[in-house]
């Protein structure tokens, strides 16, 4: 499902294709195109057409397209850091009140209001990366690598990302990146149920 990174590749593609740069914009795992709010489910495809009208592409079987509103910006204002662009110095800011925390730590990433665009599975990848356990309390783990983890793992995506002669391709976007993405714990290693999530952990 389209986390903050693949959103903010989208954004980019976008952009590329010629939609105004005052008139796009990403946080999390939100796009804001044209003063809408759009959000994604499952599978959150778009279609770009040749007079510039994006729209969603509804899903089959169970899929949810997420919804399509007015920008809020109160509810925008709610968000965290941006995973696809904030700084190892802000995501330590966010990460410091999780030390204190009795609550599982993927509950605490996947809150929107810490670290916006953190999904289980990119964050899947970076507990595993550095040692920590999405299923276990925050407090009684050592989080001081998480923050520059977070950097790592999302610059590598992005760069690989970047990288695919495809990514900007609107109308395939959610193939493109989904074909490309280099994911070494996601789906690969041991599930773990967190909060009625299903995260990936290493052995």
């Amino acid at each position: 499902m389209p986390e903050g990174l693949e959103v903010f590749v989208l954004g980019r593609a976008l952009l590329h294709a010629g939609l105004p740069p005052d008139r796009v914009d990403t946080h999390g795992k939100h796009l804001y195109v044209n003063g809408m709010d759009w959000s994604f489910g499952l599978w959150g495809r778009v279609h770009l057409d040749a007079e510039g009208v994006l729209t969603k592409v509804p899903s089959s079987g169970d899929g949810r397209t997420g919804a399509v509103v007015p920008l809020d910006a109160s509810t925008r204002s709610k968000l965290g850091v941006d995973f696809a662009t904030g700084t190892a110095a802000a995501f330590a800011a966010a990460i410091q009140p999780w030390r204190r925390s009795k609550r599982p730590l993927g509950t605490l990433l996947l809150d929107q209001s810490g670290v916006a665009g953190v999904g289980v599975a990119w964050g899947s990848e970076m507990l595993a990366r550095c040692g920590l356990r999405p299923d276990k309390p925050a407090n009684a783990q050592d989080l001081s690598p998480l923050a520059q983890t977070m950097v790592h793992v999302r610059d590598e995506a992005l760069q690989t990302y970047f990288q695919s002669p495809t990514w900007h391709e609107v109308n395939a976007w959610f193939h493109n990146l989904y074909a490309t993405r280099h994911m070494a714990v996601y789906k690969k290693g041991t599930p773990v149920m967190v909060a009625g999530r299903q995260w990936w952990v290493v052995g």
